[in-house]
Parts: structure tokens; C-alpha cells; sequence
């Protein structure tokens, strides 16, 4: 910054004193005894330039004082709020005229700041029509050109809002106990869910549907407990049954070792109900127990006969098993065979 206490000469002859020696001008201090600090500031705006004396404390002052109006698509090259000691030159660029071409049909002209991107020109478009939605297909941190073409497509969003009724679901508890009447333990109530449909249309035309839904008040399920005299306690459930069975059980699988099968045999692997062997599949007697039946069997689970065996008669139960060791380690034993009504 260039300074100097002036004596004897006008102010005049100096600033032309400056110019011709220097070429330009930036923040020069007049200084005369018992009188404000007064300086010369040189600024360019647009394509005009000059020098003006100050004597204002901040840029935004002296700019008021001159009457130079800063316009929202303008750039200053300093903040309005420095003091104007400190200031070198201002400069003052114009907004630049883009083209935006909407939807292939309209185009309109907007000035915008030199500098701005796509993306801000994009959020600025947002904040005045929130309810539309801008796609720009190229680049959006690329800096806007004077002139240039830009293709917009603008998209309407229109949302519906509606409440609907999520209903309950109903449980049922099996308690053992012949005692006591079927109750309501606790009563269901019907929750509520929002449910919000978003358009998306271009020139009246519906291009997409989004439906999101949330769920403002959850619903209570209802609860009733019935009292049964005949439930068991299983491994994985509570099962009331019909009738139960105490059976001789034994243990197979799919290996020749059972079945006189390979794996290369036709049948192999398929049980005399058609059923595919696995583990909850039982060989029974089709008098005692037909194919289908569900079943409940102690110490090895839920179960469904469907298979048959040479050895398998009256109370005999053939249980399967993948691998060999489990059905040898199985062996033979009597136990409690649950023929099941429903299950829990």
C-alpha cells in the first residue's frame, strides 16, 4: 500500500501525478492537519474504470457513498464488510447470460454469477420451486458458460398422503389345563400406517410411482389362550395331539446298509410314500399310522410319516437320519409317539 503526507499541492495534481508516474492507482492516503483521513480507491466495475475519494471506514460504506450498486448476480473480488485501508482495487464483474433449454421445448436466458457451477445453478432452481425436480445428464460441477445451451429436464413430483388400517394378528397359546375356559388374555387393536404416493411427471405424462409407507401406531395382537388337556412340550413348540403312542423305534437312512439302495439306483434316496428321505420323514405302519400324519416323537422332534419298511409292523417306527453314525448311535429304544392335531 502507498502512503504519503501531501503538502503544498492540490489533490488533483496529485492523483494525475500518480497516474502518469505508476500507470495505476490503489488505496493512496490525503492527509492534511486536524482534517479526516481521506483515500483515493481505484475500481473497476464492469467495463468502466475510475478513482474516488474516501474518507469511509468499510468497502460496504464506500460503495453506498458512491452509489455503486452491487447486483446478486455480480462478483466483488473483496468482502463488502474489509476496511477500506486495506483494500488494493475493487472489482467488479457482471453476471454472465446462460441458455437453458427445458425439456427440449423451452429455452429461457438467466444471469448468473461468473463461476457457478451446474449443481448450484440446479439448488438455486430448488429453492424457488421445491416441487420440481431438475435432471441434468452432464456434469454437474462443470462451470457455466456465457451462452451456452444447457439441457434442463424439469419433473413434477406430486405426493398424495392417505391413512390406512393395519390389522391385528390373532394368537392362540396352548396351555395344559382341562380346568379352565378358552380366555382373551389381551384384546388386539388395529395399528395405523401412512402411506405416501409420489408421482413423477414430465409434461403431464406419469413417468414413475413410489409408494412409501410408515407406520404410525403399531398394532396389538391379540392373545387367547386355550386350555387343552392333551399338549406336550416339544423341542422347538408346544404341539396338542389326539392320541399318543408308546412305539419301539429304530433308526435308518438313505445307504444301502438300510434300504439295499445305491446312489446309482433309480430310487434311491425316494421313500415308499414318493416323499424325498430326510430327517423328519419316519418309515410307520400304514394300519397304526397312515402316510401323512404329523407327528410329535420324543427326543427327535416334528415329524411326518411317510415311509414304510419290511420290518416296520404294528407299533414299530423307523426313524431317519442323514448320516450313519447317528442312526447306529440311535439304536433302538421305546418311546412316546404323538399323533398332532395343530401346532404352535
Amino acid at each position: 500500500m502507498l502512503k504519503s503526507k501531501i503538502k503544498n499541492r492540490t489533490r488533483k495534481n496529485i492523483v494525475t501525478m500518480l497516474i502518469a508516474t505508476t500507470g495505476f492507482i490503489s488505496s493512496v492516503v490525503l492527509v492534511k492537519a486536524s482534517e479526516k483521513e481521506i483515500l483515493l480507491i481505484s475500481v473497476r466495475h464492469y467495463d468502466s474504470y475510475g478513482v474516488y475519494e474516501s474518507s469511509e471506514n468499510t468497502v460496504k460504506e464506500f460503495l453506498e457513498e458512491q452509489g455503486i450498486e452491487i447486483l446478486d448476480t455480480d462478483r466483488i473480488n473483496i468482502p463488502v464488510e474489509l476496511k477500506l485501508k486495506n483494500v488494493n482495487e475493487i472489482v467488479i464483474t457482471e453476471g454472465i447470460d446462460i441458455k437453458i433449454k427445458i425439456n427440449d421445448r423451452e429455452e429461457i436466458t438467466k444471469k448468473v454469477i461468473v463461476g457457478t457451477t451446474v449443481a448450484e445453478l440446479l439448488n438455486i432452481a430448488i429453492k424457488e420451486n421445491p416441487q420440481l425436480i431438475y435432471n441434468y445428464e452432464g456434469d454437474h460441477k462443470e462451470i457455466l458458460v456465457e451462452n451456452k445451451v444447457y439441457q434442463v429436464e424439469i419433473l413434477e413430483e406430486v405426493e398424495t398422503i392417505k391413512i390406512k388400517i393395519q390389522n391385528y394378528e390373532k394368537i392362540v397359546e396352548h396351555v395344559k389345563n382341562k380346568e379352565k375356559k378358552d380366555e382373551i388374555v389381551v384384546y388386539g387393536v388395529q395399528g395405523l400406517v401412512e402411506v405416501k404416493k409420489t408421482e413423477i411427471i414430465k409434461d403431464g405424462v406419469l413417468l414413475d410411482v413410489k409408494i412409501e409407507e410408515v407406520v404410525i401406531k403399531e398394532p396389538i395382537n391379540e392373545v387367547r389362550r386355550v386350555y387343552k388337556e392333551n399338549l406336550v412340550e416339544g423341542i422347538d413348540g408346544t404341539y396338542t395331539y389326539s392320541k399318543v403312542i408308546n412305539m419301539n423305534a429304530t433308526a435308518y437312512t438313505s445307504g444301502y446298509e438300510s434300504t439295499g439302495k445305491t446312489p446309482s439306483h433309480p430310487a434311491y434316496g425316494i421313500t415308499a410314500s414318493g416323499m424325498k428321505a430326510r430327517r423328519g420323514v419316519v418309515a410307520v405302519d400304514t394300519r397304526v399310522i397312515p402316510f401323512g400324519t404329523r407327528l410329535y416323537i420324543e427326543g427327535y422332534g416334528e415329524a411326518i410319516a411317510g415311509d414304510t419298511g419290511g420290518a416296520i409292523k404294528g407299533n414299530k417306527i423307523d426313524l431317519y437320519y442323514d448320516k450313519v453314525s447317528d442312526a447306529l448311535q440311535f439304536g433302538r429304544r421305546d418311546l412316546n409317539v404323538y399323533v398332532l392335531e395343530d401346532i404352535e
